[in-house]
């Protein structure tokens, strides 16, 4: 194989790739998604502690936590 063959195909290959990541990104079904990431630095920070759709924990959990075990440790 030519190298030149092998770098066109490479080209046409990433462009492809390109070309299929921006249809994702810019896609209908993504919209809501992108709008709901692009808003999160304007929200507050007790939104941003509502438990997630998959049942995890929140950061306040977690740094409730972090910090209940902590103090046991300072306050020997």
């Amino acid at each position: 194989m030519d190298i030149i063959l092998f770098h066109s195909i490479w080209t046409v290959l990433l462009l492809v790739l390109f070309i299929g990541i921006w249809a994702w990104a810019w896609s209908k079904k993504r919209k809501g998604a992108f709008d709901a990431a692009a808003r999160l630095p304007l929200e507050d920070d007790e939104d941003l502690n509502l438990p997630t759709h998959r049942g995890e924990k929140t950061m306040a959990d977690f740094t409730s936590k972090f910090w209940s075990g902590t103090s046991s440790l300072l306050l020997r």
